[in-house]
Formats: structure tokens, C-alpha cells, sequence
């Protein structure tokens, strides 16, 4: 539903490569259609069981701009947030979703500090600089609390940053990832709960169109 559809006038397009500015590319881009942060890794256990998980925070922009409206409900972003546990020890998986309008401080993100959330589901720049990261999220079948520090650089992924998505102007998302980044926290899968260290990366991306009409995939 939020990325169908061809009216994309009013929005901000991905039409050249441009320098990333951190910390502000970290935040939002709200003139954009639409964006995302995804969190993934793979963790050891001490008890040498080994764990993955991921958490993604997705922004969609439903107008271009915001309307004049009075009620602190009114929004123009929808927020969305999924977070993916796997225990392979007890060969167990549980997924969980949610949404939110950016309203009322339902759902969100800054730039300086970083930090992103949706409802209490969370990451955050633990201090003045982008790295570490602490990530917090939980339902009643599993939960994390993860520490990821940075290990490596921002990579600019496609050509110098600019992802293309079909041949036409502006079917294109701005994207960089951090490939390395060190995890140490708990994981909980069901009744499953332990200490846990391991790797992760991380990948943004943003921009405003979706696949060509006769592409398909991701």
C-alpha cells in the first residue's frame, strides 16, 4: 500500500549523487517518500547456542507536505517497525510488528544525538557520537537489548550511494550501510533468555519510487 502507486509529485526525488552529511543523514528525510533502518546479525550465546535477529523501522510519507490541521493527531508519516528473533538451539522463530503515526511522540527520529523509535521499541546513540548504538525492543515471544558499536566506516552501496530501481529519472534510493558493527547485550526467544555477543550490520536507505512496472523483487 505505501510504496504502490505512481503519484509522486510534490516529493523530493533521487536524481544525482550527492556527499552523505552525518549526523543529519542518519535521521530522517521526510521530503522523501519513503525510508528505512534495518539492524540484522548473528549472535553466540553463552551456552554456545547460536541466536540471529533483526529490527527494521520503516518511514512512509502519505503527502508531501503536512496539512494545516490542529488536532496533535494530525500526520502526514506513518511509521512502521518489525522485529525478527531466531533461537537455534530450540529451532524457534517469532516475528512481531507494529504501527504508528509520527504523532504525539508516537513514532520518530532524530539526527544529533541519533535516535528512532516506535512506541517503546527503540535505537538510540548511547553518547555524543553515532556509535555505540543501543537497540531495545520486546513482546511477550522474545526480546533484545544489544549494544552495537561500529567496527568499520560507512560503505556507500550502488553507484556512489545511488541505488537505481528501474531505468527511468529519480527510480533511485540514496543507501549506505555500516557492514561491521560489534553486538554484545540479551536476547530473550520465548523462555529462551541469555548474554549474548556476535556481529551485526546495518543498511539505510531512502529515496522516493518503488520497483519499474516490470521489475519485481526487493
Amino acid at each position: 500500500r505505501f510504496l504502490s502507486g505512481d503519484d509522486n509529485d510534490g516529493y523530493a526525488r533521487v536524481l544525482e549523487v550527492r556527499e552523505f552529511e552525518f549526523p543529519r543523514d542518519h535521521g530522517s528525510h521526510p521530503d522523501y517518500r519513503s525510508e528505512w533502518w534495518y539492524f540484522t546479525g548473528n549472535l553466540n550465546g553463552e551456552s554456545g547456542n547460536r541466536f540471529g535477529f533483526e529490527l527494521t523501522f520503516f518511514r512512509f510519507a502519505l503527502t508531501p507536505r503536512r496539512g494545516d490541521r490542529e488536532s496533535p493527531w494530525g500526520a502526514n508519516q506513518a511509521w512502521m517497525a518489525h522485529l525478527a528473533l531466531t533461537d537455534g538451539s530450540e529451532r524457534r522463530f517469532v516475528a512481531a510488528e507494529r504501527f504508528s503515526r509520527g504523532a504525539l511522540g508516537l513514532a520518530g527520529s532524530t539526527s544529533a544525538p541519533f535516535s528512532l523509535h516506535l512506541e517503546d521499541w527503540s535505537v538510540a546513540s548511547s553518547g555524543p557520537k553515532f556509535s555505540p548504538l543501543t537497540l531495545n525492543a520486546a513482546t511477550d515471544e522474545g526480546e533484545i537489548h544489544l549494544t552495537l558499536t561500529a567496527l568499520k566506516d560507512v560503505v556507500r552501496n550502488g553507484a556512489s550511494g545511488v541505488d537505481k530501481k528501474g531505468p527511468e529519472d529519480g527510480n533511485a534510493s540514496y543507501y549506505y550501510a555500516i557492514t561491521r558493527l560489534d553486538v554484545t547485550g540479551e536476547i530473550r526467544v520465548r523462555q529462551h533468555e541469555e548474554q549474548v555477543t556476535g556481529l551485526a550490520w546495518m543498511d539505510r536507505e531512502w529515496g522516493t519510487s518503488a520497483l519499474s512496472r516490470d521489475l519485481e523483487g526487493w
